[in-house]
């Protein structure tokens, strides 16, 4: 029988948008697993095999046990221990049968519960209450498998934690938590990080208070709402619907000072990540369920949705006001296909790829070059395969939560109730693929090692992954691994689109931080890049990385401007970011320089970088004629330039009716002059006559 679950809201509304899919498909399945609830719910679930596995057998056919030799009397065996998803609200690890992955990979599988939303994660940011409960509740589930899992034949130096989601959130917190410190060896990380805007719950006091007027328990003082609903019924608090603002969470991991010490982001820039080996990746299509509702139709997103959507997005995660429009735009822009722009269907793929890489793609990136910048051992995978499945769209890719049924083996024992598929023999193979991967890099640390890919024992056709090595990822090439029916090892997954959130959108966020005044906090990852402080600087626990030789510099986008005739002339004042040089981009220096017109003013407009490939850049005006200075910001593929108004909009200059003021409907030299060039040579072209300031 298995243990009751952890207590959890069964009627209240779910943040679909950031549940596994076959979760969200099967409600009514999943349900059955959560009836029985009870405070009394953290328990373990173990999977141990009694005689070795396929895997071993492949292996090593000359020391093959006796069929009925107990597991006692055999080697010590590798430990994984499952943290379910579930947005920190919902699910258990009885949801999760590890007997197949158990059996075939030769190690000893765990679950877990843990507490879930009010009682796990409840935090009034201070004393009164910490939050990090359900944190807690699985570093005392690793210390319990250090002190005890080798009576049932594990091996404590070889621990491994490995979740999806929520799950995937929780195993990069234990990575930086000081208090899981030689509990685990290796942790892999399914679709999930530290630095999303799901991942870490910035404002919890919010939510408490939301939490505590709703059962009477509404006080100025912290400590006195806590004690007041510490007396109130733990079924009373459970079943209050408090609902976030979208994209984040109501009751999750705090920064406490303590289980989780500091921003993640920091901890992670500081490389306090305690030797541990590292496998993390995504799904193509991991946002199925945030364009769901935006696709009204089989033809796709219509124009009039994907703005909505867009600008839903943008006011959820981006507060600042005066940058929010440039924001807008500049997503709109770049997920934009230009060749196809009218296409429904392609406005949904962009749709799709956009919560993909914000929530997903770039912060898994983003984990992964933090872990390899300090010689931290990290494989990367994007996972491309998904069953056949009633009620799936056919647009739908590989979603949130595809991967879990191979990983477990579900294919190999057929449709279950969670996951009921129509598994192929493709999906059997695939399962085997994945889970010898996942167990080796349990047993070595290695997902290559020690068990060779084979599944000739599924059907006679090659296994192409029998071809593949998985490379690590490093922070140059960012190698990783594609699985799926056609695998292989490719470089820089997403370059474009992850240099976008990790670099574009940050600095455009500072450009307006430092003309203007603005308090509203961004999502961690997107506003606290470029890094802080360097490899090796105090505070860090591992050694700095290797000192390598500088890049070499590349080519900067050089844009001349000629004197006007008239009265004198101007040169423009050209912006350059300053740009990591890894991503890929150009411009990696600040310059400017004028020369006004006697009691004149200067109007200027500089490309500020491009890409290497001189597929999209980024314009900006500087107009000095204003008091402050304004800016204005376009976005240029080589056929086309989105121009947006100069933001803030002050009032004239006393006794300026607004001549030289750079808006939408003033002269722009055609698109397909130098201003629209991805071209590191210098380029010419004219600015417009400046009229004197009155």
């Amino acid at each position: 029988t298995l243990p009751p679950a952890c207590p959890q809201n069964l009627h209240g509304a779910l943040p679909a948008i950031m549940l596994p899919v076959w979760f969200t498909d099967n409600l009514e399945a999943a349900a059955t697993y959560v009836q029985n609830q009870s405070e009394d719910c953290l328990y373990l679930n173990l999977y141990v095999p009694t005689e070795d596995g396929p895997l071993t057998k492949k292996r090593d056919e000359a020391t093959l046990n006796p069929p009925d030799t107990d597991i006692r009397d055999s080697g010590k065996k590798p430990v994984m221990l499952f943290l379910h998803g579930g947005s920190y609200m919902e699910g258990t690890g009885n949801m999760f049968d590890g007997s197949v992955l158990a059996a075939y990979g030769n190690v000893i599988v765990a679950t877990l519960n843990y507490r879930l939303g009010v009682l796990g994660f409840l935090s009034t940011g201070d004393q009164a209450a910490k939050g990090n409960y359900g944190l807690l509740d699985q570093i005392q589930a690793l210390r319990w498998l250090s002190e005890n899992i080798a009576h049932f034949g594990g091996d404590p130096e070889r621990i491994t934690i490995f979740g999806s989601g929520a799950g995937a959130s929780c195993v990069n917190l234990l990575i930086l938590s000081h208090h899981s410190e030689g509990l685990f060896q290796k942790a892999i990380a399914q679709s999930g990080t530290a630095i999303s805007s799901w991942s870490v719950n910035y404002q919890p006091l919010k939510y408490t208070r939301l939490l505590a007027a709703k059962v009477g328990c509404d006080r100025e003082d912290s400590a006195e709402a806590v004690e007041c609903l510490r007396r109130k019924p733990s079924r009373e608090l459970v079943d209050q619907d408090v609902q976030p603002a979208r994209y984040h969470i109501a009751f999750g991991p705090v920064v406490d000072g303590d289980v989780v010490p500091d921003d993640p982001e920091i901890l992670m820039q500081q490389g306090e990540f305690l030797n541990y080996d590292m496998l993390i990746g995504v799904n193509q299509g991991e946002g199925l369920k945030f364009v769901e509702d935006s696709a009204e139709s089989e033809d796709g997103v219509s124009a009039s949705a994907f703005d909505f959507t867009v600008s839903n997005f943008v006011d959820n995660l981006y507060g600042y006001p005066e940058g929010k429009d440039v924001l807008r735009e500049t997503i709109k822009f770049m997920y934009t296909d230009w060749a196809d722009r009218d296409n429904g269907e392609m406005r949904r793929k962009t749709l799709l790829a956009l919560f993909t890489d914000h929530q997903w793609v770039a912060p898994a990136v983003a984990t992964a070059k933090l872990h390899a910048d300090y010689q931290s051992p990290v494989y990367f995978y994007t996972f491309y395969h998904h069953c056949q499945a009633e009620g799936r769209p056919e647009w739908a890719d590989a979603a949130h939560g595809d991967e879990l049924p191979y990983v477990f083996g579900v294919p190999m024992v057929g449709a279950t109730d969670l996951f009921p598929c129509n598994f192929s023999k493709n999906d059997v193979m695939l399962s085997a693929v994945v889970m010898t991967y996942w167990t080796n890099f349990a047993k070595t640390g290695d997902p290559n090692q020690p068990v060779p890919q084979d599944t000739k024992f599924i059907h006679t056709k090659p296994n192409r992954f029998e071809e593949v090595v998985w490379s690590k990822f490093n922070s140059k090439e960012k190698q990783y691994l594609h699985i799926g029916l056609k695998p292989r090892v490719r470089d820089n997954y997403r370059a474009n689109k992850v240099a976008f959130w990790l670099e574009l959108v940050p600095h455009l966020h500072n450009l307006h931080t430092e003309l203007f005044t603005t308090t509203t906090r961004l999502p961690p990852y997107a506003t606290r890049w470029p890094p802080r402080p360097p490899p090796g600087a105090p505070g860090t626990r591992r050694p700095p990385p290797p000192a390598t030789p500088p890049p070499e510099p590349r080519p900067l986008l050089r844009t001349r401007a000629f004197e006007q005739p008239g009265e004198g002339g101007a040169l423009g004042c050209f912006f350059f970011f300053p740009l990591r040089r890894d991503t890929g981009l150009r411009g990696v220096e600040t310059w400017s320089g004028s020369v006004f017109p006697r009691g004149g003013c200067a109007f200027s407009r500089g490309g500020v970088f491009s890409h290497v490939q001189g597929e999209v850049f980024f314009l900006a005006a500087l107009d000095t004629c204003w008091l402050p200075p304004r800016i204005s910001v376009g976005i240029c593929t080589p056929e086309s330039c989105l121009l947006m108004p100069p933001l803030p909009s002050p009032p004239h200059p006393p006794g300026d009716p607004g001549s030289g003021v750079f808006t939408e409907s003033d002269p722009w030299p055609p698109h397909d002059t130098g201003w629209c060039l991805g071209s590191s040579e210098e380029i010419t072209a004219p600015l417009p006559a400046p009229t004197p300031a009155k």
